[in-house]
């Protein structure tokens, strides 16, 4: 374990502060998305993950977000789009499944 994290240290410091921060930033804005998701926001929730997605599409809990929210909106095909564009083996793509399920009964 300290291995890994004496690898991780490493590689994170011979990263560039800009990209360091732009990561950092990502997060601060995937976590603000999903505070407006839990407070029932879910237009806001989908425009900071959408935005987040464009500068970083392999951003998988963005992606994540924008199923959630494309659902909750009734926009039952973007949500099998994103759905779609979730590796299968990402943890959350099994947990989407029913919900895409209910995307399909929706569009008949």
């Amino acid at each position: 374990m300290r291995l890994v994290a004496s690898l991780l240290m490493l590689l994170t410091a011979g990263l560039p502060a800009s990209l360091r921060a732009d990561r950092g930033e990502a997060a601060n804005e995937l976590k603000a998305a999903w505070e407006h998701w839990r407070h029932g926001r879910v237009a806001e929730a989908q425009r900071i993950a959408e935005a987040l997605l464009q500068t970083n599409p392999e951003l998988h809990e963005a992606r994540r977000l924008t199923v959630l929210t494309s659902f909750a909106a009734g926009h039952y095909d973007l949500a099998i789009s994103g759905h779609r564009s979730l590796p299968r083996a990402n943890r959350h793509w099994k947990e989407l499944v029913p919900l895409v399920v209910n995307a399909y009964e929706h569009l008949g």
